[in-house]
């Protein structure tokens, strides 16, 4: 975990995450290894996944380890918000070409 950790601090992000995908479930699952892979899972955008390593990581992390995994709840909102925010301009975009809605739409307007 420390090799992968290591890859993704010099910006090797892709390497870092096929590190990580190479170790054994369980022992990403023990606290202090969950707070490292749920950075690097929302580094990846793989926010599900990236979410069950934060709930893995306990209250008996290092304060170091606590850093580590306010950076990962950080992406995980971030990355949370812009799919939210993607997914509602492209509902956006839909109704635009829906000429049924637009008209709809005109009947139920405030014309004031």
């Amino acid at each position: 975990m420390t090799y992968a950790f290591s890859l993704y601090r010099l910006g090797r992000s892709a390497e870092a995450l096929a590190t990580i995908q190479e170790l054994p479930a369980d022992q990403l699952r023990h606290p202090h290894a969950a707070v490292y892979a749920a950075l690097l899972l929302a580094d990846a955008s793989q926010i599900d996944a990236a979410k069950d390593y934060v709930a893995a990581a306990d209250d008996e992390i290092y304060p170091e380890e606590k850093v580590v995994l306010d950076e990962a709840k950080a992406k995980i909102a971030r990355v949370s918000a812009s799919s939210v925010a993607s997914s509602f301009h492209q509902f956006l975009s839909n109704r635009v070409q829906c000429p049924q809605l637009r008209h709809v739409e005109s009947l139920n307007s405030d014309p004031f």
